[in-house]
């Protein structure tokens, strides 16, 4: 982020001698940004997701597709503005105003910018700090510490981590300097709240290269790496360099180290802001892009190898499992030719081996008897037997995808490929692995559980409130069976009838007992459970997903569980 606090210290001081004596003579929205304009004919633009380079800027002009009205912030119209200045010495920029009522009063309010990253946000103030209005609202489901909501005090965001840097002293700096493996950009981000573009250009004035190693500083190179932080903040605070402000590819760039009259032809032209940097600073700092592209290719590529081989082996495990199909059948075989050996409640049997001659131990289910043991390891021989050929055809496609990174890797580390190109080929290739390589997407996720029951039919079970409502009022028929337990939070639960008028008393049961299991009653001995059809089921105006009404129902008491007949 460009915008660090001792930028918006500046902006501060810069946009009270732009802005302050002039009114409010609209106020423009959209998803991305929000513009003000006054009477003098700026626009102050701010952005509430903005790109990487900027996210507040003055201009004398905007988009015929930017003029759109913004219904909520039309109370400050007309607004005066009184002073501009920060807040807290952070990231917050408050704009005093006054605004004159219908009647002719006149009363104080605040419009508060915070640019604190990503979701930056405009809030509307009244005199005693209470919130009036908000681009963007924080209620306590997503933050417990701090609620942006009308009617609340306003509160600062919690503060950076690190120093201030217009106060730290020399020998807390030799302290932080000294606590970490960091390089000198990285270091001055986290300890001294600089932006990425400050924090370089306070290591070019000193001299080092901005990924340089704090560890190889000495203790000279220390004293001089904080006189440049001392001398950019005196170059930020005191405007001893004008500003320059230009329009890229990539937005309104701001640099307070670059002379205006020299700057303003190489910024217009220039491509991006690494450029721009290299140029004025005489610095390969356009390297340290790619440096940082190179360690991004790498970190990917590493991580990707690491997930790739994780994967293969945990498949290789599988395939030696799998493998044990004919065991599995045979041991079934014989647990149906020796039945009267095994007793219902024991771990493990002793069998004749008929191929080999000998015995063979066959593990049991101690609540199965023999032909439910037999059942079950046959159903294992099927699966393992059907899964074999497939386990295998995937662990060739994950080598095959292992030995092109392991090249690609190679030809990185030997510049044989861009990272740019690298960065391309994983995009499209490996897209979105939810942040654990290797991962293969599995489509996506139903909001039911599935169930069959005894009979042959599907049950399905919500699995949260608009789960529920899109299962009920989406997915289920209106000839369907509806179940939930009667007055008591739970899923909603749908037996897909398939054109048969009665449901089986079996699957009326079973999809009662998953009705009683899926919901706040699940360890109670017996649940009332309502069932009707789903016709009359209804939705409840105005109210929160899952609320519904029925028209007619009957009751059943069950035991909650999950049926073990039913097949996932």
């Amino acid at each position: 982020m460009l915008l660090d606090t001792i930028t918006i210290k500046y902006l501060a001081s810069e946009l009270d001698k732009s802005i302050t004596g002039y009114t409010i003579s609209a106020c423009y929205s959209n998803n991305r940004k929000t513009i003000i304009s006054f009477d003098s004919g700026l626009y102050l633009h701010l952005l509430h997701r903005p790109v990487e380079f900027n996210c507040l800027y003055l201009s004398d002009d905007i988009e015929k597709g930017e003029r759109t009205r913004d219904p909520d912030f039309q109370s400050i119209l007309n607004a005066r503005i009184n002073s501009v200045r920060q807040l807290g010495n952070d990231r917050v920029l408050e704009v005093s105003i006054q605004i004159t009522k219908t009647m002719g009063q006149n009363t104080e309010g605040f419009l508060v910018m915070e640019l604190t990253g990503y979701h930056n946000n405009l809030i509307l103030l009244d005199g005693d700090q209470k919130i009036l209005q908000a681009r963007r609202y924080v209620s306590s489901h997503r933050s417990r510490y701090r609620q942006i909501l009308n009617g609340l005090t306003y509160h600062l965001p919690p503060p950076l981590r690190g120093r201030d840097p217009c106060s730290i002293t020399l020998s807390q700096f030799q302290e932080d300097i000294s606590s970490g493996q960091y390089n000198i950009v990285h270091f001055l981000q986290q300890f001294c709240r600089l932006s990425e573009y400050n924090a370089i250009e306070v290591a070019v004035r000193a001299k080092f290269p901005p990924q340089l190693s704090i560890d190889r500083l000495n203790e000279e190179d220390v004293k001089l790496l904080f006189k440049s932080l001392r001398t950019i903040l005196s170059v930020i605070l005191n405007n001893e360099e004008d500003w320059s402000i230009g329009l890229t590819e990539l937005g309104n760039v701001i640099f307070p180290y670059i002379p205006r009259q020299e700057g303003v032809e190489i910024i217009q032209r220039s491509k991006d802001a690494f450029e721009i940097l290299k140029t004025f600073t005489g610095h390969e700092l356009l390297s340290h892009h790619e440096q940082k592209l190179l360690d991004q290719s790498r970190t990917r590529l590493d991580n990707l190898i690491k997930g790739l081989k994780y994967h293969i082996d945990s498949i290789r495990e599988r395939i030696s499992e799998y493998r044990k199909w004919e065991e599995c059948k045979q041991k079934g075989d014989l647990l149906l030719s020796f039945p009267h050996l095994v007793q219902k409640g024991r771990l493990s049997v002793q069998l004749p081996n008929l191929l080999r001659g000998g015995k063979i131990t066959v593990e049991l289910k101690p609540r199965m008897d023999a032909f439910q043991n037999a059942e079950h390891y046959y159903k294992l021989a099927r699966k393992y037997r059907r899964g074999f050929p497939l386990l295998r055809d995937r662990m060739e496609n994950l080598k095959a995808k292992l030995d092109k990174l392991m090249c690609m890797h190679l030809d990185l580390s030997e510049r044989r490929v861009s990272p740019e190109e690298t960065l391309r080929y994983l995009q499209s290739n490996f897209p979105s692995s939810g942040g654990i390589p290797g991962k293969v997407s599995r489509g996506p996720v139903l909001p039911y559980r599935e169930f069959v029951s005894s009979e042959g039919l599907k049950i399905w079970v919500g699995k949260s409130a608009r789960g529920n409502d899109e299962l009920t009022f989406k997915q289920a028929k209106l000839d369907d069976l509806w179940l939930h337990a009667e007055n008591i939070k739970g899923s909603h639960v749908i037996v897909r009838t398939s054109g048969k008028k009665e449901i089986p008393q079996n699957t009326l049961l079973e999809a009662a007992a998953l009705a009683a299991h899926y919901s706040k009653s699940r360890y109670s001995g017996l649940v009332p459970v309502i069932y009707t059809k789903r016709r009359y089921v209804q939705r409840i105006k105005n109210a929160p997903p899952g609320m519904v009404k029925v028209l007619q129902y009957k009751v059943i008491m069950v035991k909650p569980s999950i049926p073990a007949k039913t097949d996932f």
